[in-house]
């Protein structure tokens, strides 16, 4: 019958034509993601601009961290490139970058204290000094600076002097908490938190006698704990301090230059500082230029007067030609790159072909996190500025977003938790509306209910009729929902109303809903609840025992999904349960993945693994997102044994070993992992198996270079489809099944050799033998 079926579509599949498949990534292949927002850093070369991007992030103290990605701008052909530790670079987060005329070499340091060289794109040096010591027990970086042929790097511990010619360190200089050093003419001048102080660059930088107050310039109190940078200009010392610049006029004797400094350096015979709204250029110590630029960032090494700059809010780099008389003309703007707003992922989903990430976070009070929500689709990215988001919902600010979700009636219309704003709306991308206590009956709740709109909505899911359900957070009554035709009621569980920390909601197969909790309470403690389809609870336990009867010792639970069979899983503080049946939950009792030494005594493999998410994928396999270990993939075979396989940073490219969320396209198998450091996806070779042959069947990438490409996957199939390649004469050369809807080929035959160039065909046949399809691939050299 399989046969029959395969001759009869053989004539139809010759027809389709060959085509690329742009924005898809070879199977297990890494991608990151990361947020190139503002351009903190510019520094100008003679070919490239180089810049160092941040995402628009503010801490809840009102700083905002490095976030570090680099780009590459060539101003002759306009090629923007990325670079990351897949290009060759030896970290991520780089906190900062400068550039040495007499080397050519583009020093980059990283948060961690890692240093690269940079001298070409596959030229690339790492000294690990600092980070690697493990006797150095402060290693913050406060500065760069570039001394000729010499990268000057302060530190928590002091100074280190790296020889760029030689990609050696020289010196390490022990002065304690360093800030800033200068060249003073035959003198180095160190900004330590007991002063400013001075040694001969003659002389054995080592020796701490060698190193005298600076006495034309004291200090008092807390003043050298703020300093930020010194340097000389016109043989004077100007210093950046308390966020304003001074310049020492005469000894122990300094005046101020401007106030609420971003950044200051000399360029162009020019002391240049940028300040929120202008740039101050100094020629000497008089009148300055003053050009109108809202920038973050200046760079200038031509005799042309080009200055190129980072610009604020997303405007990416610009380069204006100074003009004098206050004059300038832009000659360039808005080089912008297609990123996420921010390197903030606290929760995500995959529906309608779409990713959602909303980068906020909870406590047991507010973080204060910019409320982030971005979306990802057909390779571009809508960001959501939050600032728009509270103007239009009359309200001061935005913040906290937790979970998000989308209308299944309408694939525009997304639901947006917070952890203290309530519930946002928005469709066709713009903000709709905003949900609180105060506008829905009451039925949201407020811990704080005399206050004007406090509310903390978490969990959010839609059941099969299209209802909204969705938890919320310390009140009575924990479970909201919202019809389809726009009533909302709440619901009394009575060890929610104990708890009032509910986490996640999970609508199963069966329209059972299974909410966890996140923190305990001292009458119900930390659980599960799981409630029937008329929202009546059958099962509730905040202790649970495995199948040896042993204590799963959780006492936090953080994420639940469910697999095809039915099976519901648990990530706690203690690893990974899961359950069969919610009668289960009602007992207290669970299923772990269990193992045996060699002498036959049980382990848990994912003991002591706080699980923050999991995602699951076409074929069952579990993608859990942990704590600090990275991402754990559990895979059951055919007679029910469990595999445990891990990617962290040792073994992979992943950005971190903290995962926050996890999401998973099924068309595709793109496994999007958030992490701390940014978001990253892993191309993996299952997806969800299609209900027919009718949507499109493709070979990615078409044509095929077997040199550079290791493997071409063929998607768009049924799940469990027999699959066949031959050549045009019809020799066999690959079999299998699919993996969902996806099969790969390495472009070798049954005897492991790689093909010649031609034309390959593809036959697929249903599990069934009752439906069949055929593609072609080309194989070149």
């Amino acid at each position: 019958m399989k046969n029959d079926l395969i001759k009869t579509v053989i004539f139809i599949g010759l027809l389709i034509n060959l085509f690329p498949v742009s924005g898809l990534a070879e199977v297990g292949k890494w991608k990151y993601y990361r947020a190139y927002h503002n351009a903190r850093i510019v520094v100008e070369t003679p070919r490239l601009i180089f810049a160092v991007y941040d995402s628009d992030t503010l801490k809840s103290d009102g700083s905002c961290p490095y976030d570090g990605s680099l780009l590459s701008y060539n101003p002759e052909d306009q090629e923007i490139k990325l670079y990351s530790t897949q290009t060759g670079l030896s970290d991520i987060d780089i906190q900062y970058m400068a550039y040495s005329s007499e080397s050519n070499a583009l020093v980059l340091v990283y948060g961690n204290a890692n240093i690269d060289i940079f001298m070409g794109e596959n030229e690339i040096y790492n000294l690990s000094f600092i980070k690697d010591k493990p006797h150095i027990q402060d290693k913050t970086v406060n500065n760069l600076e570039i001394i000729g042929k010499y990268a000057y790097i302060s530190t928590g511990f002091g100074i280190v002097v790296v020889d760029l010619d030689r990609k050696v360190v020289k010196d390490d200089c022990r002065l304690g908490n360093t800030r800033s050093v200068c060249l003073w003419g035959d003198y180095l001048l160190a900004a330590t938190d007991e002063g400013i102080k001075k040694a001969p660059v003659s002389s054995n930088l080592l020796d701490k006698e060698n190193w005298k107050p600076f006495e034309d310039l004291v200090l008092d109190g807390d003043h050298p704990r703020w300093v930020k940078k010194i340097l000389v200009f016109k043989d004077t010392l100007v210093i950046h301090i308390w966020g304003n610049a001074y310049y020492l006029v005469q000894p122990k004797s300094i005046q101020e230059l401007a106030r609420d400094v971003r950044q200051i350096a000399i360029m162009d015979g020019k002391l240049t500082i940028v300040s929120p709204g202008e740039v101050l250029l100094y020629s000497d110590f008089n009148q300055p230029q003053r050009l109108s630029l809202d920038i973050l960032s200046i760079d200038c090494r031509n005799s042309a007067g080009r200055y190129w700059m980072g610009l604020p809010d997303g405007g990416g780099l610009a380069a204006i030609i100074y003009k004098p008389d206050n004059e300038y003309e832009k000659i360039v703007e808005g080089i912008k790159v297609n990123s996420p707003k921010r390197n903030m992922n606290f929760s995500m989903t995959f529906a309608a072909d779409k990713l959602l990430i909303v980068g906020g976070g909870r406590g047991a009070d507010r973080l204060n996190n910019a409320g982030t929500l971005m979306v990802y689709e057909n390779g571009q990215w809508t960001n959501f500025d939050e600032k728009e988001i509270a103007r239009n919902a009359g309200i001061p600010s935005c913040q906290d977003f937790v979970s998000v979700a989308v209308d299944p009636g309408n694939p525009n219309r997304y639901f947006v938790g917070s952890w203290g704003e309530g519930l946002y709306v928005f469709e066709n991308d713009a903000f709709a509306t905003r949900y609180n206590h105060w506008n829905t009956d009451g039925n949201i709740q407020s811990p704080y209910p005399d206050t004007d709109s406090y509310s903390r909505i978490t969990g959010l899911v839609f059941d099969r009729n299209n209802n909204l359900f969705m938890v919320n957070h310390d009140v009575d009554r924990g479970m909201v929902s919202f019809s389809a035709g726009g009533k909302w009621d709440n619901y009394y569980i009575d060890p929610l109303s104990q708890n009032k920390s509910p986490n996640k909601i999970l609508i199963d197969r069966n329209n059972y809903k299974w909410l966890n909790m996140w923190r305990s309470s001292p009458q119900f403690g930390s659980g599960i609840i799981v409630l029937d389809t008329d929202n009546q609870m059958t099962g509730a336990s905040d202790k649970f025992f495995d199948q040896n009867n042993t204590d799963v010792g959780a006492t936090a639970y953080l994420c639940l999904a469910e697999e095809s069979n039915g099976r519901i899983w648990a990530g706690t503080d203690n690893g990974l349960i899961f359950f069969t049946s919610p009668q289960q939950v009602a007992d207290g009792k669970c299923f772990r993945i269990i193992y045996e030494d060699e002498y036959g005594s049980p382990f848990y493999p994912l003991e002591k693994e706080k699980i923050n998410a999991i995602a699951i994928d076409g074929g069952d396999r579990k993608w859990l997102g942990s704590e600090n270990s990275g991402v754990f993939f559990v895979e059951q075979s055919n007679n029910d044994e469990i595999h445990v396989e891990n990617f962290n940073t040792s073994n992979s490219p992943i950005l971190s070993n903290r995962i926050n969320s996890i999401a998973v396209n099924d068309e595709t198998g793109e496994i999007f992992i958030g992490t701390d450091k940014g978001l990253c996806s892993y191309m993996s070779h299952v997806t969800s198996g299609k209900p027919d042959f009718s949507s499109s069947v493709h070979a990615f990438p078409n044509p095929v270079r077997p040199a550079t490409d290791t493997q071409v996957s063929i998607t768009g199939l049924m799940q469990n489809s027999t699959v066949k390649i031959t050549d045009m004469a019809g020799n066999l050369i690959n079999q299998g099944q699919s993996a969902g809807s996806l099969y790969t080929w390495n472009c070798t035959n049954r005897s492991g050799e790689i093909v010649k160039a031609g034309i390959y065909l593809v036959f697929a046949a249903s599990s069934d033998g009752s439906q069949g399809v055929v593609t072609k691939i080309m194989v070149i050299k």
